[in-house]
């Protein structure tokens, strides 16, 4: 890598990359090496510019960004990624994490943060906005057993479990579904362990929280 970090600028405005090299221009570690306005041109670019990080609009004109961090990705040797979104895609970090993207900044944002994530994707390092990553993550762990329900939950719990199931979403002690179900304590611990391995969950407030999820969604 040379004293100065390279980069090019995917975007299909070119008042981006006229700005974006402005702004580099006042920096001694950054330097834009070029730009290109679609994936195409991003690639036939990349093929002879030398590049440490590529900048990245999401979405990108008629072409769906993350397939072009995949192709981009894929090149060897091929540059780090930093996702550049308008918004409207938030719910593509993970997918673009998935990929390989190292870092991921709003437009909007200002053009600090744009740098900063320049500067730790060139260090090796990632740069991903914590909250929304938060949040996508959370959504993922509960959608999954959701669906898992959705698609085979009267199938998958014997109607003893389903009560029992019900009855903790209820907020019953164990002890009182055993007393409300006539169930010995071992046989409702029983119950419970099973529900937990058919919705692969780790706790019995995991199976209430999923199972209150989809009687919200209903």
């Amino acid at each position: 890598m040379s004293s100065r970090t390279r980069i090019v600028v995917v975007d299909d405005s070119p008042l981006f990359a006229e700005a974006m090299a402005v702004q580099l221009d006042e920096c001694d570690d950054l330097q834009l090496v070029g730009s290109a306005m679609d994936g195409p041109g991003a690639l036939a670019l990349l093929q002879w510019a030398a590049c440490d990080v590529v900048v990245l609009a999401h979405p990108l004109g008629g072409d769906e960004g993350l397939g072009v961090a995949r192709s981009v990705l894929a090149l060897r040797p091929g540059p780090a990624a930093v996702m550049l979104s308008d918004g409207s895609r938030d719910g593509c970090i993970l997918e673009a994490v998935a990929l390989g993207v190292r870092g991921w900044v709003w437009r909007n944002d200002k053009h600090t943060e744009l740098l900063a994530a320049l500067r730790a994707v060139a260090r090796g390092e990632t740069h991903l906005p914590v909250e929304p990553v938060r949040r996508l993550l959370a959504d993922r762990i509960v959608k999954g057993p959701v669906e898992l329900y959705r698609k085979t939950g009267p199938h998958v719990l014997t109607r003893r479990e389903e009560a029992v199931l019900k009855a903790l979403a209820a907020g019953l002690t164990r002890k009182e579904i055993g007393e409300q179900l006539q169930l010995s304590p071992n046989t409702v611990r029983t119950h419970v362990r099973s529900i937990l391995r058919k919705f692969h969950v780790h706790s019995a407030p995991d199976a209430v929280a999923l199972f209150g999820k989809v009687l919200q969604d209903e």
